[in-house]
């Protein structure tokens, strides 16, 4: 049995762990947390861990509590085994169920796993429906939660990082019209028209929270009356989830469950007994008492299905340039990483290029590293490509040349019938830019992306170099396939459009490039890379190991608040890559 005594000492040692627990099982309400608590009891001159089981015996929440905690590692008095839901007040024709609850400890573990999965799926900022990630990038919901969609609205993705992540529809299997007015679809169009829906968003933010995993069809031997756990917000409020019972027979079309509902569940994913996902909420069956949910198997065999999930599971993870302890860790570039992928993966039409900017410029630090994290990205997407690497220092008066030599062509020269003495060497100039470009992109089109990366100079420009990278980066931002990659040049102007985020291209109508500020890199970015570190080595650090091997790194460093100088970078990298040194190692 759970006792004040229990509690008060796993709150001197877990406070933080408890107060997570107390907001997910209170789905975010201001008075379930560790501090509003404690404030009520000392009102009521109580003491903490008194009043937290009182609250947790009137929110009836002991034994999931209890569970939850012991799936994060806190150790407790073994309680209950299982939970089983109520029946259902009103009977809805599904049946008694007669298999077992749900295991406490699994359902601790789905929670937490649960919380991070799923989201919210916004229309110009209003709630639609819910969703789920099942990939680094897609989320999977109800086709009809977007059908209202208009063309100038903005569909966002609404994820556990409190991050409006900016979202498309990538494939969908759209709802049937009989289904609208709350009835079955005709038989022939159950997989056709399965009301399903593939959203993309740019950060491959489900592979830093989780995905659900995907069975390729329904376990023959779960049929008949069934337990059913509920994952969605309905009216867009954070809920936690729902439990419930659903009905399958062999051939059903849809399945019929009685788990309460409202608009903004559509989308949500339900997961059996045994936490495997099953299908995604639909609606009310015929305007009455029970719901719908369209099986997993109606759509998850679909080919344009499977091959979106297969390419979206295939983007490098880019943590190290040689992907193992020993090369070179990538901290701090997140931005970078992602707007280069999306360039390369021609995701974002307007982005055309990059330019990596140094906060102080008289530090390089990052500026040469850009060209081999760049390079590396490439190589793991498995993409053809030819990365130019330009020193201007070596450019002399005329860059157009240099360019010409690197990329192993004859010189680019003007337009034939342009004699010498009938153009200026500005015009000349231009003309030259534009065959070097024409060059570039016929290349693109035969299947291998060309990247120009110019250094930054060490003494400046001359006027007739700085023209030419000008009239160069002009007629990049409009070459499919060619793109541009600047490091440094802080003091030139060189183009008109320039990108804060990924966001700010794919809501802009002009091409231009995005601004990476090279300056102090957030702690939670250096988390992010040893996460990502792990989970390509198979190394099992949980969040807490991971956290205290970045504290560990950043011992006795300077730090501004939660930023780390980029001066001190190299030292973490250093520490960091001992660290997954030792543990591969051992």
């Amino acid at each position: 049995m759970l006792t004040a005594a229990t509690l008060a000492a796993v709150i001197a040692a877990d406070r933080a762990v408890v107060d997570e627990t107390m907001r997910f099982l209170g789905a975010g309400a201001a008075d379930y947390n560790l501090d509003a608590i404690e404030v009520q009891a000392m009102l009521r001159g109580r003491d903490i861990a008194d009043m937290l089981l009182s609250v947790l015996d009137q929110m009836r929440q002991a034994d999931a509590f209890l569970v939850m905690l012991r799936a994060r590692g806190v150790a407790l008095p073994e309680n209950a085994a299982h939970f089983a839901p109520e029946p259902a007040s009103q009977d809805t024709g599904i049946g008694q169920v007669t298999e077992g609850g749900f295991d406490l400890a699994e359902l601790g573990r789905f929670a937490y796993n649960a919380k991070a999965f799923r989201c919210r799926i916004l229309i110009d900022g209003q709630p639609s429906g819910s969703g789920a990630f099942v990939s680094p990038r897609l989320v999977l919901t109800a086709a009809h939660v977007i059908e209202a969609l208009a063309p100038g609205q903005r569909l966002e993705v609404l994820a556990e990082d409190g991050d409006r992540h900016v979202a498309r529809q990538v494939w969908h299997l759209p709802c049937h019209p009989d289904e609208h007015r709350g009835a079955l679809p005709p038989p022939a169009t159950a997989d056709t028209h399965a009301d399903a829906a593939l959203l993309k968003i740019l950060h491959p933010v489900g592979r830093r929270l989780a995905a659900i995993g995907l069975p390729e069809t329904l376990d023959p031997q779960w049929t008949g009356p069934r337990h059913l756990f509920l994952v969605h917000f309905p009216q867009g409020e954070d809920t936690g989830g729902s439990p419930g019972r659903v009905l399958r027979n062999p051939g059903d079309l849809r399945l019929v469950h009685d788990i309460a509902t409202e608009p903004g569940s559509s989308g949500g994913p339900g997961f059996d007994r045994r936490l495997r996902f099953v299908g995604l909420h639909q609606g009310r069956l015929n305007g009455g008492n029970t719901r719908r949910l369209v099986p997993l198997d109606r759509f998850v065999t679909d080919p344009d299905f499977r091959n979106q999930l297969t390419a979206d599971r295939s983007p490098f993870a880019l943590w190290s340039l040689d992907g193992s302890p020993d090369g070179h860790l990538v901290l701090g570039r997140s931005l970078f990483i992602d707007a280069a992928r999306a360039l390369a993966l021609a995701e974002v039409p307007m982005l055309a290029g990059l330019w990596v900017r140094r906060a102080d410029t008289g530090k390089p630090t990052g500026l040469s590293f850009t060209h081999g994290i760049l390079t590396a990205l490439l190589q793991g997407l498995g993409l053809e490509a030819d990365v130019t690497l330009i020193p201007i220092e070596q450019a002399g008066g005329d860059l157009i040349s240099t360019i010409d030599s690197l990329t192993g062509a004859a010189p680019s020269v003007a337009h034939a019938g342009m004699r010498s003495d009938e153009t200026t060497l500005t015009a000349s100039d231009a003309d030259r830019a534009s065959a070097l470009m024409d060059r570039l992109a016929a290349l693109a089109a035969g299947g291998r992306q060309q990247w120009l990366f110019f250094e930054n100079p060490p003494e400046g420009l001359g006027q007739r170099a700085q023209f030419q990278l000008e009239h160069v980066i002009r007629l990049a931002l409009r070459s499919a396939g060619v793109h541009v990659v600047l490091a440094g040049f802080e003091t030139y102007g060189l183009v008109d459009t320039r990108f804060d985020s990924i966001a700010d291209a794919l809501t802009s109508t002009r091409p231009g490039l995005l601004v990476e500020i090279l300056g102090d890199t957030p702690v939670a970015d250096i988390r992010a890379t040893l996460t990502e570190a792990c989970r390509d080595t198979g190394l099992t650090w949980s969040m807490d190991v991971i956290r205290h091997e970045v504290d560990q790194a950043l011992a006795g460093l300077p730090r501004a608040g939660d930023q780390v100088p980029t001066e001190h970078l190299d030292i973490v990298a250093g520490r960091l890559s001992a660290a997954l040194r030792q543990r591969l190692v051992a």
